[in-house]
């Protein structure tokens, strides 16, 4: 009888040391989760250097519809043309929503492009719309280019870097 109390008094102690440590295991994570402010990003954007080799990459998951036409990359300068045509609205109307996205995803998520060109022509490259030089610097005091709720994607540029308005002033 008394080996028989001593095993269950062993068995008992491992049972309850077990439970302990088990509770324990279970709830430290769950402490150090608890105390995230914030949602823990699923997707993260990652920065990138740009370079000869993985310039195509980069211009390929440019947000755009508006066709590009020229890509010209050299000490840490990019400069794109994009082409509109008259007759597509959605392009018209998406010109500065694409011209965001495009300096968003150039100076914000590269670590060396330091001033970005931007011109869209329409039908061909001698007939001007619009354009802007956006420099990092621009943004120093926004540098994730958050756009503001009153604010909309040609008041933000206007506003950062400015527009320049080439020999076509009106699309109709």
């Amino acid at each position: 009888m008394l080996k028989i109390r001593t095993l269950s008094k062993g068995m008992l102690s491992a049972l309850i040391l077990s439970v302990i440590i088990a509770l324990m295991i279970s709830y430290i994570p769950y402490q150090q989760l608890m105390n995230y402010n914030q949602a823990l990003p699923v997707f993260k954007t990652q920065t990138m250097e740009l370079n000869d080799y993985n310039l195509v990459d980069f211009v390929s998951i440019l947000p755009t519809d508006i066709p590009i036409k020229t890509v010209i990359f050299k000490q840490q300068k990019l400069e794109i043309d994009l082409v509109i045509d008259k007759n597509n609205p959605s392009q018209i109307e998406n010109i500065y929503q694409d011209l965001y996205f495009i300096i968003k995803q150039g100076l914000v998520n590269t670590t060396n492009i330091h001033q970005m060109v931007l011109r869209v022509f329409v039908g061909d490259k001698n007939s001007l719309y619009v354009s802007t030089i956006a420099q990092k610097k621009d943004i120093a005091n926004n540098s994730k280019m958050i756009l503001y709720k009153n604010t909309d994607y040609k008041a933000f540029i206007e506003n950062y870097f400015g527009l320049t308005y080439g020999n076509i002033m009106k699309i109709n």
